[in-house]
């Protein structure tokens, strides 16, 4: 059986405190077979509609795969973790939503610890 862990929440809006809480796995989904390095994370929020990720949907999140500008990524800001498209800049990260009512975050390097959690690759529809 191939099951992916399911870590917790993720904003899709403004960055949530990131918070470690196992709570489930997906399993038995064959194009979402188990590798080292991925996990799932729980929507909350809506900026990134426009991506067609949508409240509640499961996002899968793959820590191996380089990340390049203009993906969507799953990020670490200090404590607080978002998932946003990424731009990397020379003084800064740049965190773009897929939703015009939401303003695009800057994170200057020498004032915040930024960590990529990874790649989004893949989501789940939890509702319909």
């Amino acid at each position: 059986m191939n099951s992916i862990p399911i870590l917790g929440n993720i904003s899709a809006g403004l960055p949530i405190f990131a918070e470690t809480q196992f709570s489930n796995t997906i399993s038995d989904i064959p194009a979402l077979k188990s590798k080292d390095g991925r996990f799932a994370l729980k929507v909350k929020g809506d900026s990134m509609i426009n991506a067609g990720i949508l409240h509640n949907d499961i996002v899968i999140i793959d820590r191996n795969k380089q990340i390049n500008d203009g993906q969507i990524v799953a990020i670490l800001i200090d404590d607080d973790v978002t998932l946003k498209r990424f731009f990397l800049c020379k003084h800064h990260v740049k965190l773009v939503s897929e939703n015009e009512t939401y303003k695009d975050i800057i994170i200057p390097f020498n004032q915040y610890k930024i960590n990529s959690l990874g790649l989004f690759i893949a989501l789940i529809r939890t509702q319909y």
